[in-house]
């Protein structure tokens, strides 16, 4: 650096040094809140779309098959572990005491969707059993929905959800 003129990046740096480690940027807390915010919901409609199609096919048992079932159990177990990811990747984006509250509304309606999800791979055997869990899945999954787009307005993060 001569003196007279910095350049882009070099500016960039210097913002960059100012930031305190584990600080959020002003700009940067919206951009990545709404990422999270954004893989965290296409979780969630992907953990209920398969609950769903999982209930379609477990409604007639002579039509189902156990290779089937484990298939959408899976992916309803792997949509889960993708929104707990990217909530956890909010946790540390919350800045006031209410979006603290709306966080741990979100957290607990997931462990309530994940728990019931948990007796899926349970009744894999059973069509009855797991038609009647996978609508209790896709009910909890439904009620996670809510507190995720209020913690999102509390932040003031532009997303649709």
């Amino acid at each position: 650096m001569d003196g007279k003129r910095m350049t882009g990046w070099a500016i960039g740096a210097l913002l960059l040094a100012a930031v305190p480690a584990g600080a959020q940027a002003p700009a940067a807390r919206p951009d990545q809140a709404a990422r999270h915010f954004a893989v965290a919901h296409a979780g969630l409609e992907s953990a209920e779309i398969h609950a769903e199609m999982l209930e379609a096919i477990t409604k007639r048992p002579e039509l189902y098959d156990e290779a089937h079932g484990r298939h959408f159990v899976d992916r309803i177990d792997q949509a889960l572990g993708h929104v707990r990811t990217h909530v956890g990747h909010l946790e540390p984006l919350v800045e006031s005491e209410e979006e603290r509250r709306q966080l741990k509304a979100l957290t607990d309606r997931l462990d309530e969707a994940e728990r019931a999800a948990n007796g899926l791979a349970a009744g894999v055997s059973d069509p009855g059993r797991l038609h009647r869990t996978a609508d209790d899945v896709e009910r909890r999954i439904e009620r996670a929905e809510e507190p995720l787009e209020r913690l999102a307005e509390q932040m003031k993060v532009p997303i649709d959800l």
